[in-house]
């Protein structure tokens, strides 16, 4: 699969929260996890964004989160294979994180990022050596700060995650409306632009979509082999019907 993804969102992934919260012979048993660890809702959150309001996103785990670089307004994963550049970050029910971490998403929120934290706020060190009040503190000044502070979602839904998305301004990479069972995956290979539509239910869609990308579009329909230019309509958003179980890709010309 060449190319690289395009996702406006990352997601720090809870692992060090996991962990910490983990031990032998949980109550929960071996084939449920164990341990049902309080507040981690990034199965939730996932989706969320996948299933309730079509934005797509990338679990960056804390290492790798640790080693991406800020821009103006961007977070840059400079993975030779597939960089990816996002406007967002989210801190899903993370309890314990890494100063590393905590910092980088400082870093990233005091140069124009966007952070959101849901569920519950990180209190707990990963490293040895850093006390929980100084966790605490550092979140607490990305929450109070004057410019551009994070978000904390306490209970998170479509509705105020949605809301929470649209209040930063940005426009994002595909926009969704009017079908709940549509799902997509955004790649670029090389200059060319590659998207897949599918519709995962079991009734015809009819969906509006806006595309960042302006590119002209050929549609490939993968279940006839037949292709077709898109059409836009005269405010630029595409209008998208697939049967049930149906999928198709457009690609930039």
């Amino acid at each position: 699969r060449p190319g690289r993804t395009v996702a406006d969102i990352a997601m720090l992934y809870p692992i060090q929260t996991l962990q910490a919260g983990h031990y032998l012979d949980g109550p929960e048993g071996f084939y449920a996890g164990g341990v049902r660890i309080p507040d981690t809702d990034y199965i939730d959150v996932a989706s969320i964004l996948t299933d309730s309001i079509s934005r797509d996103f990338t679990f960056l785990h804390p290492e790798v989160f640790e080693q991406c670089t800020v821009g103006k307004g961007m977070l840059h994963m400079n993975n030779k294979v597939n960089h990816q550049h996002f406007k967002v970050l989210i801190l899903p029910g993370i309890k314990c994180i890494s100063p590393e971490s905590l910092e980088n998403a400082e870093r990233f929120r005091k140069n124009g990022g966007h952070v959101i934290f849901t569920t519950a706020l990180p209190s707990q060190s990963a490293v040895f050596g850093v006390e929980p009040a100084e966790i605490e503190r550092r979140v607490s000044a990305m929450l109070s700060a004057g410019k551009k502070p994070a978000v904390f979602i306490k209970h998170p839904d479509k509705h105020n995650i949605a809301a929470a998305l649209e209040s930063f301004g940005f426009v994002p990479d595909i926009s969704v409306s009017g079908a709940d069972e549509l799902r997509h995956i955004h790649r670029i290979c090389g200059k060319t632009h590659i998207y897949y539509f599918a519709n995962i239910g079991p009734e015809a869609i009819s969906a509006n979509l806006k595309l960042r990308d302006k590119s002209a579009l050929k549609a490939y329909n993968p279940h006839t082999g037949l292709t077709d230019r898109v059409l836009s309509n005269a405010d630029g958003s595409l209008t998208l019907t697939l049967a049930p179980y149906e999928s198709l890709f457009m690609v930039s010309e």
